[in-house]
């Protein structure tokens, strides 16, 4: 009996909740590289959507979402559920355009929404923390390994993509999709903070991630460097000298300091490989060239390497460009005000209301801006819904920063770390459609923290965990 309860423990971890977030996350991962088919993409994803649907009709039994009396997080299931029932009709209006191109988008961001964001925020402290740090672990291992790929491919001179611009192309289809190594960065900076835990681990992987991103020549990722290089030193100094105002400027200050110099030593390192390796590889053909006769004819010697640098034209055009898309997404949001085009009708739509602009990008990276994006998408009313969500948010944080005030006379830092994390995706996505209806790292780690965020804000609000706190203490003594 003890054996086969183990055996049913081991296979419930493995293909319930968290091995689908596992899953999840390196899906998300793996279709941005070039080594990762599309039709396997496609596999994936159908195994994925077909491995949530159960695992979400046993969570909302479980945590009976649907009641008020035994469900603290009652009112952010309605909320969900209200934004995603607005998506099906924007769906639904535009039928049969697209249809099941955009039922995928929505029920895989229901997939990130759901088991990203309100689970975390409705599990028990112990599943809430093992989800949220698997989702970290995942992020961090892969993307490790594609950071190492990436610069040994540097230091070897090889692209595997003829790229259409100057920039770097590693593994990943498009340096913009380099905002994956943003996310790690993101998330092992957290994994440090809050689990205190393999922090060497975290070191390492931060900085191979900060070597790629300097490479991707991406403006948007140096802004959501500059946020995060901003507001994460400061929560950190404050936390750790909480009573000493003066130290706690000079320690945020000194690692603003050494974050923004160990970035550019980093971009610049990555930069270098290429040159490094073609000196290397200069000097060891020199070596085993023929000295008899003079022969050193190089019939095949190497060219020197491309600059990856991002052109100055380049940075114009892209400029102006998404300047069109900004422009041409609001008149597509004037012609739909209400409920939208529908979450992949966006370029058609764009198209016919401005048919005389050039949007030939408009198919793989949308408006480039995930607020607009969702404007267009599923209209005014989806869009509040979700300024709603945002303001249950703060509403929770207020709360649990009082709380915490009141009980303990402290600030919870644990929560501005979180908020701040929010804060650097949120202002990311200012610049990419990448947070919602597409699977993307982006979306996963943006509602995995906010789920986390709000799990945090209820256990130090909730009084249940206060009463079940107080009776451990009183067991203890």
């Amino acid at each position: 009996m003890n054996k086969n309860s183990k055996i049913f423990s081991v296979c419930s971890h493995i293909f319930g909740t968290e091995g689908f977030v596992c899953a999840l996350t390196a899906v998300m991962i793996a279709q941005y590289l070039i080594i990762f088919p599309p039709a396997l993409c496609s596999v994936l994803n159908l195994i994925l959507y077909a491995w949530g649907a159960p695992l979400m009709a046993v969570h909302l039994v479980r945590q009976k979402s649907f009641s008020k009396k035994s469900n603290r997080l009652w009112l952010l299931f309605y909320l969900i559920v209200s934004f995603f029932a607005v998506s099906v009709v924007s769906i639904l209006i535009h039928v049969p355009q697209n249809i099941v191109s955009n039922l995928s988008a929505w029920y895989s961001c229901g997939l990130q929404v759901f088991f990203c964001c309100y689970v975390i925020a409705s599990s028990k402290k112990e599943q809430a923390r093992r989800l949220f740090s698997l989702i970290i672990f995942t992020t961090v291992l892969v993307t490790l390994a594609v950071a190492a790929a990436c610069l040994v491919m540097q230091f070897l001179n090889i692209y595997p993509l003829k790229a259409t611009t100057s920039r770097f192309t590693g593994l990943f289809y498009n340096p913009n999709n380099c905002f994956i190594c943003a996310m790690s960065i993101l998330l092992s900076f957290l994994y440090w903070m809050l689990f205190h835990k393999f922090r060497a681990l975290m070191i390492v992987n931060m900085l191979l991630q900060a070597s790629l991103i300097g490479l991707s020549g991406s403006r948007s990722l140096l802004v959501m460097m500059g946020v995060f290089i901003a507001l994460m030193p400061c929560i950190y100094a404050a936390r750790r000298y909480s009573k000493n105002l003066k130290k706690a400027i000079g320690c945020a200050a000194l690692i603003m300091v050494s974050g923004v110099l160990v970035f550019q030593a980093m971009s610049y390192a990555g930069q270098a490989l290429p040159q490094i390796g073609h000196t290397i590889e200069t000097t060891v053909s020199s070596w085993f060239s023929s000295e008899e006769g003079g022969s050193s004819s190089s019939n095949g010697s190497t060219q020197t390497p491309p600059d990856t640098n991002r052109t100055e034209e380049n940075a114009e055009a892209s400029d102006s460009f998404r300047m069109l898309l900004l422009t041409s997404g609001l008149k597509t949001f004037a012609r739909h005000p209400l409920f939208g085009v529908g979450p992949r009708n966006i370029a058609q739509a764009v198209r016919e209301t401005v048919p005389d602009a050039n949007l030939n990008g408009i198919d793989g990276g949308g408006v480039h801006n995930s607020y607009l994006q969702l404007l267009i998408s599923i209209g005014i009313f989806g869009f509040l819904i979700f300024i709603l969500i945002l303001v249950y948010c703060f509403t929770a944080f207020t709360k649990a920063m009082r709380a915490q005030q009141e009980k303990e006379g402290t600030i919870c830092f644990e929560l501005l770390f979180l908020l701040a994390a929010i804060l650097c995706i949120g202002v990311y996505g200012t610049f990419e459609s990448t947070l919602f209806f597409a699977n993307t790292p982006a979306a996963v780690t943006f509602f995995a923290v906010t789920g986390f965020f709000l799990h945090t804000c209820f256990c130090r609000t909730s009084p249940a965990v206060f009463a079940r706190r107080l009776h451990e203490k009183k067991e203890a003594r």
